[in-house]
């Protein structure tokens, strides 16, 4: 159904879209690291279903708590990106609520002519030049903190209908597992049994953890949410990075981090995000 009410044509998986869904859920699960995610969103995810940016989400049923990460291979303004995964403001935490208030049904958005909550934030993504988008989600009203996973694609690159609502539908669940793996695997050499160079350099593991997150371009309030820790807590985190880096800035950290070889081999950057603020 599309975001103004009016009804879709139903679609039949053919052959070809059969063939690429398979194959897209077989290579998901092989995803275990960021750069991974990246990578296959721009290869086997794009063949199925052409897209700009990928966001994925957690929320909460009661609103408390969201978190919105972005994927996407084409630049835009800071201001566009921040206004769509806002987790309390942004367009795609306004869908999620649209989402769960129509039963948590595939949701096409796109420009159009109604008043309706969704048709009007599908004019907005046109305003902001990110075009029509689908969404679905994973919920579990069941579960004792009443999570819920989200997927939207943005600025899809032909129109979207039942297909694309279809696919996304059969897509959600690898996609939101692979983008859990990379979130949850431990990279540290110390979880090997051997130092890290964090360690070596007077970092501790969870300081490194931090900065590799800072490199991928994240804010205080998003790692506090990747790492259930506070924002402040994160910010005292890295007043004590940049007094050991001897670094004036949160950009100058990563710079001598990477450097001296403490965040690991791959960059694990995503899109073309760079790190935000000076401030730590």
């Amino acid at each position: 159904m599309r975001g103004d009410g009016t009804e879709e044509q139903e679609w039949t998986l053919g052959a070809a879209d059969s063939g690429a869904l398979l194959a897209s859920i077989v290579s998901a699960a092989q995803v275990r690291r960021r750069y991974q995610f990246f990578v296959w969103t721009q290869a086997q995810l794009q063949e199925i279903l052409p897209h700009n940016v990928l966001v994925c989400g957690v929320a909460r049923s009661n609103g408390s708590t969201m978190f919105f990460d972005h994927f996407y291979n084409t630049p835009f303004p800071r201001a566009t990106l921040a206004r769509l995964c806002h987790p309390r403001e942004g367009i795609i935490a306004e869908l999620a609520e649209n989402w769960r208030a129509q039963g948590c049904e595939p949701m096409l958005v796109m420009r159009g002519d109604g008043f309706d909550p969704v048709t009007r934030l599908g004019n907005e993504l046109h305003g902001l030049q990110l075009g029509d988008a689908v969404l679905h989600g994973i919920p579990n009203e069941n579960h004792v903190s009443g999570a819920y996973a989200l997927v939207a694609a943005v600025s899809l690159l032909r129109p979207p209908g039942s297909r694309e609502l279809r696919l996304l539908q059969a897509l959600v669940p690898s996609i939101f597992g692979a983008y859990c793996r990379t979130l949850t695997r431990d990279e540290h050499p110390a979880a090997l049994g051997t130092p890290s160079a964090g360690q070596e350099s007077g970092l501790s593991d969870r300081e490194t953890e931090i900065l590799r997150w800072v490199r991928d371009g994240k804010s205080n309030q998003e790692i506090g949410a990747i790492l259930s820790i506070s924002p402040l807590t994160v910010k005292n985190h890295m007043q004590r990075i940049l007094r050991k880096l001897q670094a004036s800035n949160r950009t100058q950290a990563v710079s001598k981090a990477m450097s001296m070889k403490l965040l690991g081999g791959s960059s694990g950057r995503v899109g073309k995000s760079d790190p935000v603020g000076s401030s730590a």
